[in-house]
């Protein structure tokens, strides 16, 4: 069976306003895999122990490699993201908001001052 993936047009728009438009969602995908892991060690609880084989030990290391790839890659590829998106946000701002006030906000003196002698 295929999978319809046309974009909706809610999430269209929103894509447009975002720099990373398509990113992982690491907090979810972690979550997902331990929690697998977690059931597959509960199907087969002995299997831990029994070695290379066996459901319980297969996922016993998925599990240690999802936390080491989690806590070494993912934290930080969501907190990139989360700074990009921030900045980009930002400079959106800055740019379309103009600067509207003069450079000097007193009144303009016309004349140059007086030349200034420094010598003894």
């Amino acid at each position: 069976e295929q999978v319809d993936i046309t974009l909706s047009s809610e999430y269209q728009n929103l894509a447009k306003t975002m720099y990373h438009p398509i990113g992982m969602d690491w907090e979810k995908f972690n979550l997902d895999v331990i929690g697998m892991c977690d059931a597959a060690m509960a199907r087969d609880p002995e299997g831990v122990n029994l070695g290379s084989g066996h459901l319980g030990f297969a996922a016993q290391k998925i599990k240690k490699l999802m936390e080491e790839m989690y806590c070494k890659y993912g934290c930080k590829r969501r907190i990139e993201m989360e700074e990009s998106e921030a900045k980009n946000k930002f400079q959106q701002v800055l740019l379309t908001s103009g600067n509207t006030e003069p450079a000097m906000q007193v009144e303009w003196r016309k004349h140059a001052f007086p030349e200034r002698k420094y010598e003894r």
